[in-house]
């Protein structure tokens, strides 16, 4: 891991279709700023990086969305699916999800 963040990022539209999944409503993100000022931060780590994300595939959909949806020009990056990489390791795990990854691997989150 090479930097840690958390933001909120206000969306364009003001639209919150799943604020019953992540609790973030208008409240939170109202003075915030877009997304296009929050990535030009980021702009030079993401520039030939190797990201890795479980269930990688969302998190690249998302970012592209937003890129394209503000015309904006991605830096080269290339995803890495974690989920994918448990999958072909550890089949024998019922559940391939980050929390049952982590505990078969002894890694607690904080």
């Amino acid at each position: 891991m090479t930097r840690r963040e958390s933001r909120y990022i206000r969306p364009r539209d003001m639209e919150f279709t799943f604020s019953w999944v992540h609790g973030i409503t208008s409240e939170h993100v109202w003075d915030q700023p877009e997304f296009p000022d929050v990535f030009e931060e980021f702009r030079s780590e993401f520039d030939g990086a190797l990201v890795l994300a479980h269930n990688a595939g969302f998190d690249e959909g998302v970012l592209k969305a937003c890129a394209r949806t503000y015309k904006m020009k991605l830096p080269p990056m290339e995803f890495l699916c974690t989920l994918r990489i448990a999958r072909a390791v550890w089949p024998e795990l019922k559940s391939k999800s980050l929390n049952n990854v982590a505990q078969h691997l002894g890694i607690k989150f904080r």
